[in-house]
């Protein structure tokens, strides 16, 4: 479910009350959509997308597929139907203040932006309790020129973590620190287009139709890669 501080959680409390019809139903169709996507919909691409179905002896291109693409969309289905479910029973029980997990995690066009998207809650407790006090410390102990340098160490540490957060075993090191890659190169990227293009024109054609659809495209498959090996 959504991971929230410990202040918020207390003004949750504080703020529970007899539930209102529009929230009793609001609640009970966040239920059944969690319920719907995760024990009806996420099943159908959990075996198809288990990695070991590649170990056999007449796997092909398509098996590789199928997994590449199963994965993702099972992990989305199972994860946010569960928090759904957690959501929509929260408003049911007058509790209205869980944060939200998920804002279509898939169309995010960078690794940035689909950490803004994917497991929010969890990006914003490793943004406050890791990545700005850590990097709040690096920049004490550096001079500002290497302030860019500490800012990398901070963003691959902070990535190791969420790794470990999911397990100690290499394949989740790895998703970790790919992941934390991916944020490095997208940043260097925006901050290249920025100074060839100028401000003004980078930001026109990241708004325009055909890049934002690129980098979807490209954020999706980087995406589904680093997942395989978790």
């Amino acid at each position: 479910g959504p991971i929230q501080r410990y202040d918020a959680f207390c003004k949750g409390l504080d703020s529970v009350g007899r539930p209102e019809p529009v929230d009793l139903l609001d609640g009970a169709h966040r239920v059944i959509n969690g319920l719907i996507m995760a024990f009806v919909f996420a099943p159908v691409f959990l075996e198809p997308s288990r990695i070991s179905n590649l170990a056999n002896i007449h796997a092909d291109w398509t098996d590789f597929l199928v997994v590449l693409y199963g994965f993702p969309i099972y992990l989305y289905l199972n994860f946010a139907g569960y928090t759904e479910i957690m959501i929509g029973a929260a408003k049911i029980c007058g509790f209205s203040n869980l944060p939200e997990n998920f804002n279509r995690p898939y169309l995010a066009v960078n690794t940035r932006d689909f950490w803004t998207r994917w497991h929010i809650s969890f990006g914003l407790w490793i943004k406050h309790y890791v990545f700005t006090p850590l990097c709040t410390r690096l920049f004490a102990c550096a001079a500002p020129k290497w302030h860019w340098l500490m800012m990398l160490i901070a963003v691959l540490i902070a990535f190791y973590i969420v790794g470990v957060w999911h397990g100690t075993t290499l394949n989740y090191l790895t998703f970790g620190v790919l992941q934390g890659l991916g944020v490095i190169i997208s940043a260097a990227f925006e901050h290249i287009r920025k100074r060839v293009w100028g401000f003004q024109r980078a930001r026109d054609i990241n708004n325009s139709m055909w890049f934002r659809a690129g980098s979807i495209f490209v954020t999706f498959h980087f995406t589904c890669v680093t997942f395989a090996p978790s």
